[in-house]
């Protein structure tokens, strides 16, 4: 008999565990689709603002300008292809943080990083924490 709430036990923890990782799965497919590679940083900004997200911007033209927690890859690697095919060098990544609380349903709060690199985004994209808020 002592089986028995033990096993409810995980599977309930198991459940709790997976809707953050779905809600955050599912905001990364819809902001693949409002905003394709190439788009440029003040139009990323406004599509997640009218999409309710509140972001802002941090630009950084070095490695060492880069806040702690970053990804330095675009450093690394030196260069990038642009949406029209063309290969420049790495002279500013602007990383934009855009956070929102969404009511439907149930209440959730996200946020995104999305990575622009000379101007343009980069197709990465990132929900780096989902919560439920109530």
């Amino acid at each position: 008999m002592r089986v028995l709430p033990f096993i409810l036990l995980i599977a309930l923890a198991g459940c709790s565990r997976q809707a953050p990782h779905n809600a955050a799965s599912r905001m990364n497919q819809q902001i693949q689709q409002w905003i394709p590679k190439g788009t440029p940083v003040a139009a990323v900004r406004q599509i997640m603002e009218q999409h309710q997200f509140v972001c802002t911007v941090g630009s950084y033209d070095s490695r060492a300008a880069m806040p702690p927690g970053s990804d330095p890859l675009w450093w690394d690697v030196g260069g990038f292809i642009t949406s029209g095919g063309k290969t420049l060098q790495v002279t500013n990544v602007t990383i934009l943080t855009c956070k929102r609380a969404d009511t439907t349903n149930d209440i959730w709060a996200y946020e995104a990083r999305l990575t622009a690199v000379d101007g343009e985004f980069d197709g990465r994209y990132l929900v780096v924490s989902t919560r439920h808020a109530r």
